[in-house]
């Protein structure tokens, strides 16, 4: 049966289908047996943004806390730089797929995202320039994701990070930066 799953955290949405038993997102009733596993596909996507060329985000990878504390971490050699502004209409980009994780239930995801003052590797395209994205100093470590779901004992999980850039980029006049923050 496919299960649907909603989250919002920092002007983020992620949704997702998955397989393996029925249920809501909150059931944190499943057992997985030491070495079972799943898998975990992540795509993202955007509802575009009004005067913007490009939103380009480089991601430096996904970190997943399963809800027994451990964390299982998927690092992108080289970071993925992506252009969300080009994600909407159905449009995907996709950061991990069929990636192994432990079966049972996650607290929470990590999007690792280099947008640290004074970097440019994460920026915006606007008609007045080009600014730098960066992330307020209490979420340097990326943005994350705090409703749990669950990895099915040998089943799968697939889900899309919907990015609502109207409410999570804020440039004020006269910045040399714009904020990525919670809407």
């Amino acid at each position: 049966m496919n299960k649907r799953l909603i989250m919002t955290v920092l002007g983020l949405i992620i949704s997702g289908c998955g397989g393996g038993s029925g249920g809501s997102s909150s059931d944190t009733g499943s057992v997985s047996v030491a070495g079972d596993t799943g898998t975990i596909s992540l795509s993202i996507t955007d509802a575009p943004v009004d005067n913007a060329m490009q939103v380009v985000i480089e991601f430096t990878g996904v970190e997943f806390k399963h809800g027994s504390g451990d964390l299982q971490q998927f690092t992108f050699n080289p970071p993925r730089q992506i252009d969300v502004r080009q994600l909407h209409s159905g449009n995907t980009a996709t950061l991990l797929h069929k990636e192994q994780l432990d079966a049972g239930h996650y607290d929470s995801v990590r999007l690792m995202i280099n947008a640290e003052p004074g970097s440019s590797a994460s920026f915006i395209e606007l008609p007045t320039g080009i600014y730098p994205l960066t992330i307020s100093s209490d979420g340097m470590i990326g943005l994350h994701l705090t409703d749990g779901f669950d990895i099915p004992a040998g089943g799968a999980a697939d889900f899309t990070i919907d990015f609502d850039l109207r409410q999570s980029i804020q440039c004020s006049t006269g910045a040399t930066d714009c904020q990525l923050q919670p809407a």
